[in-house]
């Protein structure tokens, strides 16, 4: 019986050490990149992805699904860069404000005539009606009147496309953004120009000659902004005013876009959580693909617009993650009332894996204002240090009591290290107050503590709930993994067909019968010499009175925090860290309901607390 009990207490140690571990295994390593058979749609609840392949394929669905069929709004022209490069679109960007209409992207492949058919621009007066306004001169012919502007390098572009914008607003924007020529600074600019139409130059040490005449032309009352710490290193102070968007990198770069905010000058998305109750959209894109991220440079001017961040095909950087976690919607009474936020997602499973969609997706999901937190939640934060905290403090004991206490039997080691695993550190205090400076005495084959005073029943309660804690943990668990029962009742007892109160009685039920037929028969077999029969029928009231009272605490708090609390969120499921540290806190709940119980027990002398 003691190797059943030892075997028993084997097994439930390993399940509590492994499934934490196997849960943030999941959180790090997600479930794979590709979608699942039979996966009808790649968008989700807060989040739609135009899934080409293509940078050009890209730019056109982006398109169609900002100018679809049937409705009136035709654009006033199309804006044609090359799909071939990068820069082209990002100077290309502030045209999408001034001639109303999206950017494609000609590859030579795609039907970019068909297209601009579809589109029917109306044309832009400006440029005596023309219909598409073609950036470069190696541009393919297109459908419509169109005005191609030249430039032989990126830079002579931008101030080609600058003239361009002066001559349809009438006068030169005084908002510049100078940007590297890097993707990952410049693109999150660009998007920001397209939703505003101010004017994008390449920096650079020394200035290009055609940024500078750009600059020049301003007369001195330009407001420039560097977007990252490698634009420039001229003085700029003679062309106007100089603000720097700072950023560490291209990934901080696309945050740092998003967040910020000159309002004197009305530039910025200044999206940084100060309007909590405000919806937001994002634009995710590869950040190692920027072609495709430019396909999408419509999405910062129409429909549902926004900035750009950077992501990963198979993860989320922290910068990214943790801007989306705290412009997470928020809502006051019910999701009912908003806000949404959502996201759009550039190319195929390819560029951007099916998971870490998921993951974006989640950090989208309207939750409680009083959950909002950024990032990881203060729970959850303090769920895994208890997890952790309980790892060391099970180990701790296990060695301590082999090393120091050697008298102890196997069985009540087992138990109290298992105590260890689920209370942390309130079992090494349990522990310490059991056998600190506590005489002890042998009786027949097993050692005896005297203790004094309320210590009896601390000590008992704490070798009960070393046992049939870690028990109904496991079996709850099991439960949940498999998946949560369901019958259905009629009349007045309907809610026992609960899935919650089902897995309750199971877990109660299946916890009760090993500790009573292993671990307190066995501990009566050891205490009073009985046999295995004898000591059956002496654990039965004992193990049923302390286990029913833990068991009243532990569920009843596990429902009310999962069904209760929790739920208005999202009931925790057993693949998260929530659910499993909450139910490692209701164990705390289950032994102080019970510890009145096993102090009762023990006065009684129906339990013992000397062992």
């Amino acid at each position: 019986m003691r190797r059943a009990v030892i075997g028993t207490a084997l097994v439930l140690g390993l399940v509590i050490l492994l499934v934490p571990l196997y849960i943030l295994w999941l959180v790090w390593s997600g479930s794979g990149g590709s979608p699942p058979d039979g996966l009808l749609t790649l968008n989700m609840k807060d989040s739609t992805r135009l899934a080409e392949r293509t940078p050009a394929a890209i730019a056109a669905a982006t398109s169609r699904a900002l100018f679809p069929d049937g409705t009136d709004g035709a654009p006033n022209g199309v804006v044609l860069a090359s799909a071939d490069t990068w820069q082209a679109a990002v100077v290309a960007a502030p045209l999408l404000r001034w001639v109303n209409g999206p950017l494609l992207l000609p590859d030579g492949t795609t039907d970019v005539g068909a297209e601009v058919a579809r589109l029917r621009p109306r044309g832009v007066a400006a440029l005596g009606g023309a219909t598409t306004i073609q950036i470069g001169s190696n541009q393919p012919a297109s459908a419509g009147t169109g005005t191609q502007i030249p430039g032989n390098n990126p830079a002579e572009l931008a101030a080609s496309v600058d003239d361009i914008v002066a001559r349809i607003a009438g006068a030169a924007q005084p908002n510049i953004w100078l940007v590297p020529e890097d993707p990952s600074y410049a693109v999150p600019a660009a998007y920001w120009a397209a939703q505003s139409g101010d004017s994008v130059l390449f920096g650079g040490s020394p200035l290009p000659d055609a940024t500078r005449r750009a600059l020049e032309r301003r007369g001195g009352q330009a407001r420039i902004y560097l977007v990252g710490a490698n634009a420039t290193n001229e003085d700029l102070s003679r062309y106007g005013t100089v603000q720097r968007v700072v950023a560490w990198d291209g990934i901080s770069a696309a945050v740092a876009m998003a967040e910020y905010r000159d309002e004197a000058a009305d530039a910025g998305w200044g999206l940084d959580a100060s309007r909590p109750i405000a919806t937001h959209n994002f634009v995710l894109a590869n950040r190692d693909d920027p072609l495709a991220a430019v396909a999408g440079l419509s999405l910062a001017r129409f429909g549902k617009f926004g900035p750009l961040l950077w992501v990963e095909r198979d993860r989320i950087p922290p910068a990214t993650e943790q801007y989306l976690w705290k412009m997470r919607p928020e809502f006051f009474v019910t999701p009912a009332e908003g806000p949404f936020n959502h996201l759009w997602i550039l190319g195929d499973v390819e560029r951007i894996s099916i998971t870490t969609q998921g993951w974006a997706d989640n950090s989208q999901e309207i939750g409680a204002y009083r959950f909002q937190e950024d990032g990881l939640s203060g729970l959850e934060m303090l769920l895994v240090v208890w997890v952790a905290a309980g790892f060391a403090c099970g180990l701790w004991i296990f060695l301590h009591s082999l090393r120091r206490i050697p008298q102890m039997s196997a069985m009540m080691r087992a138990t109290w290290t298992l105590l260890g695993l689920v209370l942390g550190p309130l079992a090494v205090w349990l522990y310490r107050r059991s056998y600190h400076k506590v005489p002890w005495m042998r009786h027949g084959q097993m050692a005896m503590w005297q203790r004094q005073g309320f210590g009896p029943a601390l000590a008992a309660s704490a070798m009960n709930r070393g046992f049939d804690g870690p028990l109904m943990l496991v079996i709850s668990w099991i439960v949940t993994a498999l998946g949560l029962p369901l019958l259905i009742f009629r009349g007045p007892v309907f809610w026992l067909g609960n899935s919650m109160m089902l897995s309750i009685f199971i877990a109660y039920f299946g916890a009760l019968l090993l500790h009573w037929l292993l671990m307190h028969a066995a501990m009566f077999m050891e205490h009073e010499q009985l046999s295995y029969g004898q000591a059956v029928r002496r654990a039965f009231q004992p193990a049923f009175l302390s286990m029913t009272a833990m068991a009243i605490g532990m569920m009843g708090f596990m429902w009310w925090i999962q069904m209760m609390e929790l739920m208005m969120e999202e009931m925790p499921t057993d693949d998260e860290i929530m659910w499993w540290g909450t139910v490692v806190v209701s164990i705390l709940a289950g032994w102080l309901i019970a510890l009145p119980i096993d102090a009762w027990l023990v006065r009684r002398k129906l339990q013992p607390g000397t062992m």
